[in-house]
């Protein structure tokens, strides 16, 4: 389902022409079952695997076929983003 969903039919095809790794990138994420993405306008690209071990192995091998790119396997936070306020000393 998040296959159809994350289909962007209008911008990815102008943006997949200026990465020319991004055929093998989606081509990595969909044997390890998983969806590739163009972030924003292009600078970044994503995998969403369906679980840790998937996210491992295409971090994996995306390092080892391009040790120029900084890659990383992350996991959603269920708690979100997370503020805390100190107390500032008041001058009198």
């Amino acid at each position: 389902m998040l296959g159809h969903a994350a289909t962007d039919k209008m911008q990815e095809p102008y943006r997949a022409r200026l990465i020319p790794e991004f055929a093998a990138v989606r081509q990595l994420a969909t044997t390890h079952n998983a969806v590739a993405l163009i972030s924003g306008s292009g600078s970044t690209m994503l995998a969403i695997a369906h679980d840790a071990a998937d996210a491992y192995a295409i971090a994996a091998v995306a390092r080892q076929q391009w040790p120029q790119w900084q890659v990383r396997a992350v996991q959603p936070d269920a708690a979100g983003v997370t503020s805390t306020v100190a107390a500032q000393a008041v001058a009198e």
